[in-house]
């Protein structure tokens, strides 16, 4: 009798075990494919989706042997684990939020793409474009930055928002150094484009719902932004005259030489400045 009982608690111990297995399973077949459109349509739902998957992943580390004593053996002697179920459902987390990232990033240089490659700002038509291109880029991070706001962890957050701003500004950088020739007003509607971006660029970060602890992140961005100070030192660059661009590369020791080539900043003074002594002399210079 007490063999029997012994038996029947086994089998139920043992279904009740697999039927838990079945459920994490469940959730790792079903969740991605039943709302697959909408985890990539919402960044939202993308967002929420990752932290699910990584706060299931991390219980799922001690869930066997929180209730280990409550099974029977060979349960008991930690048979029962789900820490095999956790590299699918780390891995299916960080899928679903980099796929989102890829959608977010595709958006950014779409819109980047209607600002006629930076080029002949002096005319109004091209400057309006390019105006309404990093407007709405900044307006895209701004939303997305309140949409994830107190949804994603802070660090990861932060690296996200990032890494699309990385995204923008990289290309805008991209863009200005393939510039051939800039005149003077094609300059200066430059640097103003860009320094909005430098001003705008660090209020996307507000992972908290406190504006003042958000502070503290938008002070950070040259952190979690990999090409920031190079951008800055653009726009410095786009209204420096000659003297000042030889001082900051300082030999190849300045700011300027930690962001860019020779041969780049070469390149772009020959955009920048016509071709004069002095230009000849500050080239011999950057080296």
């Amino acid at each position: 009798n007490e063999i029997l009982k012994f038996f029947f608690f086994f089998c139920s111990a043992l279904q009740l075990f697999f039927t838990v297995r079945n459920v994490f399973q469940l959730f790792c077949d079903v969740v991605p494919t039943y709302h697959k459109e909408n985890l990539i349509k919402f960044p939202h739902l993308a967002a929420i989706q990752h932290n699910n998957c990584m706060y299931l992943a991390h219980h799922l580390l001690t869930l066997g042997h929180y209730f280990r004593v409550h099974l029977p053996q060979p349960l008991f002697e930690g048979v029962a684990t789900f820490v095999d179920m956790v590299p699918a459902l780390r891995k299916l987390g960080a899928q679903c939020f980099l796929s989102q990232m890829n959608v977010q990033r595709t958006e950014l240089l779409e819109r980047l793409s209607t600002a006629h490659n930076f080029s002949n700002l002096d005319e109004e038509d091209n400057y309006t474009a390019a105006s309404k291109a990093l407007r709405q880029v900044i307006h895209q991070l701004k939303q997305l930055g309140s949409v994830w706001q107190d949804v994603l962890p802070v660090s990861i957050y932060c690296k996200a928002m990032g890494s699309l701003l990385n995204t923008a500004i990289t290309e805008v950088i991209s863009k200005v150094m393939m510039l051939e020739d800039i005149s003077s007003a094609e300059g200066e509607h430059l640097h103003m484009l860009c320094q909005t971006l430098i001003e705008e660029g660090p209020l996307v970060f507000i992972p908290l719902v406190d504006e003042n602890k958000n502070k503290r992140y938008q002070e950070e961005v040259p952190v979690y932004v990999k090409k920031w100070n190079t951008f800055k030192e653009l726009v410095i660059v786009l209204r420096a005259n000659l003297q000042e661009i030889v001082d900051r590369w300082a030999e190849g020791k300045g700011p300027l030489a930690l962001e860019f080539s020779s041969s780049e900043m070469k390149s772009l003074i020959r955009a920048l400045f016509q071709n004069t002594e002095r230009r000849a002399l500050a080239l011999t210079k950057i080296r």
